[in-house]
C-alpha cells in the first residue's frame, strides 16, 4: 500500500489544529506553578510543602513531570498495539491496550 506524503505546508496545517489547546495547557501549567510554588518574595502562602529532591527538583516539578514519565512507559507500549492488526475489525487494534491499562486509569479517578 502506498501512502502519500504530506507537504511540509500540509503538517504546519495539521499541527496548527493543537496550538490553542497547547497555548491553554501551558498557561495553566505555568499558573499551577505560581501558585502552588510562588516566589519567596511574593506575599502569597506556601500550599505544598518546601521540599527539594536532590537539591534542584521541587514537589510541583516531580508532580508535572510524573505525567510525562508515564508518556515515556506508556507510548511505547500503544505503539506497539497499533502494529498488531485484529484480526476482529469491530474490536479494533488498541483494545488489548486500553485493557491492559484501563484498571490502572480507573484507579486514578
Amino acid at each position: 500500500m502506498h501512502v502519500k506524503k504530506l507537504p511540509f505546508t500540509g503538517q504546519l496545517i495539521y499541527a496548527s489544529g493543537m496550538l490553542g489547546l497547547v497555548i491553554l495547557m501551558n498557561m495553566i501549567g505555568c499558573t499551577v506553578v505560581y501558585f502552588y510554588d510562588p516566589l519567596s518574595n511574593s506575599n502569597i502562602p506556601y500550599l505544598l510543602p518546601r521540599v527539594t529532591v536532590l537539591g534542584i527538583f521541587s514537589f510541583i516539578s516531580l508532580i508535572a513531570a510524573s505525567g510525562r514519565i508515564w508518556d515515556i512507559v506508556t507510548d511505547p507500549v500503544v505503539a506497539f498495539a497499533r502494529r498488531r492488526r485484529s484480526k476482529n475489525p469491530v474490536v479494533g487494534e488498541r483494545l488489548s491496550c486500553a485493557g491492559v491499562f484501563s484498571p490502572f486509569c480507573s484507579q486514578a479517578f
